[in-house]
């Protein structure tokens, strides 16, 4: 079974930690002489031509620390030995749920009540006055935490702020001196291929240095919805988690947190927090210790080939609105359901990840422009954030028997609510189901069965390929584009 590993792991004994980043890779070059001699093969130093990986890896080591933490935590947990965290509230939670079904012997006899493990990771200054960077899972639910620095003094910390949506933790040494620290890089401008390092503790020792190159960027592993992880083939292992990846210049573009593994090791597929990410989180959390996101109060969706089609718009990309928050920034700024956001305070929208971190980035209060196709044109509206809050979503009623519309497959009643939807139509394969209601179509509000009869011919007679029908049901509200039949 493939498992993906959100490293917290407890230890007696031996110091082994929670796993993540390590980079390895040096390439090699093979020349053949004119006379046909045996291939030369010279190693190719990626990093610099005038700093090399060992220089770096001198500069920013004694930036780089190891993180005990010690707290309660229950040790009756039959996977927490197999390196499948149980961790409610992680931003990996829903990610790890399948491989925590699956049972299993322990590696270790499962104990009863409480002990007092130690969670291991990695961690790095960046303030010279002890502000320390790790993962939130690293010191979760911690009563004491320690950092051992690379002259081995081990020197209490405080925990000023944790972020678990995005995994992040920041911590003050409890030391008045001036530490040693590094720098953040511009992870927006690294690309694949790049050659990466990091330096962290796996199983607990301190100090180890890996190297890599940059696989992927932006990539989405189920964590959430500010997933937008660096991908590196670095070797990956215990106790790296919450250290730093540094590039070239020996500035830290990362901050490693998980890895993929079918088997419980190193496979050269690990994640990071982007800098530009975690940067932004750790000024907030130095503050005032708490994230304050954007918020706009609106559902969204993918625009899909046939949600363009019926919209009007000449290809897919942006966030469609599918439902938007009464009283919320979005309604008092004139956005409605049926909307496609296509940028947002400058930043263009190609698909939902780009609309939730831009938003979560904006400081509330602040006004951003955003652009939106509605009413099938393009405008710009003026926009004032708001804080971050939960969306409440009116529940529908659902009764009665219908009438025919046989181009979409479904029998209405005279609510507009679905009391029978065709097997073998698009609506049943798209999830529409008895008790849905419909809304609006085409962004047209409808409250007959005479509108929606109206708003097809209308879409038929524009030789349109579909229709865009707005579904309501307990679980809120959502758009679906329908492909038209002609006769």
């Amino acid at each position: 079974m493939r498992k993906v590993k959100y490293v917290k792991t407890f230890v007696s004994g031996l110091l082994i930690g929670t796993s993540l980043f390590a980079i390895g890779h040096m390439a090699s070059q093979a020349t053949t002489s004119n006379n046909n001699e045996v291939a030369k093969v010279t190693q190719i130093n990626q990093f610099s031509e005038t700093r090399n990986l060992a220089d770096l890896v001198e500069n920013v080591s004694p930036a780089v620390v190891q993180v005990i933490a010690k707290g309660k935590v229950k040790s009756n947990i039959n996977q927490e030995f197999r390196g499948i965290p149980n961790m409610p509230g992680s931003p990996f939670e829903e990610f790890f749920k399948e491989f925590r079904r699956g049972g299993g012997s322990n590696e270790r006899a499962p104990g009863r009540g409480y002990s007092q493990p130690s969670s291991i990771g990695s961690g790095f200054i960046v303030e010279a006055d002890g502000i320390v960077i790790t993962n939130n899972h690293v010191v979760d639910d911690a009563e004491e935490v320690t950092v051992r620095l690379k002259d081995g003094r081990e020197l209490k910390a405080n925990v000023l702020g944790t972020d678990p949506k995005t995994d992040l933790a920041v911590l003050k040494i409890d030391e008045d001196e001036t530490f040693d620290a590094v720098d953040w890089g511009n992870s927006d401008q690294t690309r694949v291929g790049y050659s990466v390092f990091a330096v962290g503790s796996p199983f607990g020792l301190h100090g180890s240095v890996t190297s890599g190159i940059v696989s992927a960027r932006g990539r989405e592993i189920g964590s959430g919805p500010y997933d937008d992880f660096i991908q590196t083939d670095t070797p990956i292992n215990k106790g790296n988690s919450g250290g730093p990846l540094f590039d070239q210049n020996g500035e830290v573009i990362g901050v490693n947190t998980a890895i993929y593994s079918p088997g419980g090791g190193n496979v050269g597929i690990g994640f990071a927090i982007p800098a530009e990410m975690a940067k932004n989180i750790v000024a907030d959390l130095i503050e005032d210790g708490t994230v304050e996101r954007g918020w706009i109060g609106v559902s969204i969706q993918p625009v899909t080939d046939d949600i363009a089609d019926s919209l009007g718009l000449d290809s897919k990309g942006g966030a469609l609105i599918s439902d938007v928050v009464s009283g919320g920034p979005s309604e008092k700024a004139g956005l409605r359901a049926g909307d496609v956001i296509l940028s947002f305070n400058g930043e263009n929208i190609d698909d939902l990840r780009d609309l939730t971190k831009s938003v979560a980035l904006s400081e509330a209060d602040s006004t951003v422009e955003v652009s939106i196709w509605s009413e099938e044109r393009e405008k710009t509206i003026d926009l004032k954030v708001g804080t971050m809050e939960e969306s409440k979503v009116t529940k529908a009623s659902f009764s009665g028997r219908g009438d025919e519309l046989p181009k979409l497959g479904l029998a209405l009643n005279e609510k507009l609510e679905v009391v029978d939807v065709d097997p073998e139509s698009v609506t049943a394969r798209k999830n529409v189901r008895i008790g849905d209601k419909i809304e609006s179509v085409n962004n047209v509000k409808v409250s007959s069965l005479d509108d929606i009869r109206d708003v097809i011919a209308k879409a038929l007679e524009e030789e349109r390929e579909a229709v865009l029908l707005r579904v309501k049901n307990k679980n809120g509200n959502r758009f679906i584009a329908v492909p038209l039949e002609r006769a």
